[in-house]
């Protein structure tokens, strides 16, 4: 196919990326402005398209086979291996896969929904700071209270 090495090189270029945010970045910050599931989500296209479009003449045919075979199969035995997680599976997916929607804003703060968590309760509060979202606590889900009163309480 014509684009084959374009979308081969957009492919590779953003699973680097993807890991060096992976191990640079701790679980519980998030990128601004949803930049991580933008990454996510080109480098999960990318590895479709480069499946469906691997031209006859290439030289290294088996090892992307191989790479593609592996991108997609692993996973799957990982997720088959987490069974017993079947009930929370498409809430597990959800928080993987669509961002966690933005609740209150202000120049500092970031109220977000939790996502699906065993550790997070509640909604998530976080600091903004450059390009990071960083993770600074949970906050219950209290009728009596609004929740903008709890981001002019946090104090960091």
């Amino acid at each position: 196919m014509k684009y084959f090495k374009s979308i081969l090189c957009v492919h590779i270029i953003t699973l680097i990326i993807g890991v060096i945010i992976l191990f640079v970045i701790p679980v519980e910050d998030k990128l601004c402005w949803n930049m991580g599931y933008v990454l996510l989500w080109t480098i999960l296209l990318t590895a479709i398209a480069v499946s469906c479009s691997i031209p006859i003449k290439v030289k290294f045919k088996k090892i992307i086979k191989g790479y593609l075979i592996a991108f997609w199969t692993l996973p799957i035995i990982v997720l088959c291996c987490m069974g017993f997680y079947a009930i929370y599976f498409p809430y597990l997916m959800k928080s993987l896969l669509v961002p966690s929607a933005k609740i209150i804003e202000n120049e500092q703060y970031i109220l977000r929904e939790a996502p699906f968590d065993i550790r997070m309760r509640g909604n998530c509060l976080y600091s903004k700071r450059g390009l990071l979202e960083i993770y600074v606590g949970d906050i219950g889900n209290e009728e009596h209270e609004s929740e903008y009163s709890y981001i002019n309480r946090v104090e960091v």
